[in-house]
């Protein structure tokens, strides 16, 4: 969860991203701090972190890198598959399926490993 503090902290807006969700991290460092980019697959900006302290970047940043390799101490690990459950109804044909979930696939709302993943499934019901 991001927090970016505005009008002198009386509004502040609250991000909150999945480290499997994060696809990206840049460290833009200046001279006297660093600014955090974040690119989730989910939002088309990246999340922007401006004015943290370089010690402090570098930390976020690892921190980050290691959440999204899945190697954080004491980290739960989510199963492979946490798309929405899109097709409910088991009682539709399997082709009609595929097609649904082809179409969610090349507009990017699923991954080609959750398109996969789900084929095999309806493969078998054929």
């Amino acid at each position: 969860m991001f927090r970016n503090p505005r009008l002198f902290g009386l509004k502040k807006d609250y991000i909150d991203v999945y480290y499997r969700d994060i696809n990206q991290i840049k460290l833009k460092k200046g001279v006297f701090s660093t600014e955090i980019h974040l690119q989730s697959r989910f939002q088309t900006e990246p999340i922007k972190l401006p004015a943290v302290d370089k010690k402090d970047a570098e930390y976020i940043g690892s921190m980050v890198k290691k959440g999204m390799a899945q190697e954080l101490e004491g980290q739960i690990i989510a199963e492979k598959n946490t798309s929405p459950r899109v097709l409910s109804q088991e009682k539709e044909d399997p082709i009609a399926q595929l097609e649904k979930l082809g179409k969610l696939r090349d507009s990017g709302i699923i991954t080609e490993e959750e398109f996969e993943l789900k084929k095999k499934e309806l493969m078998k019901r054929i």
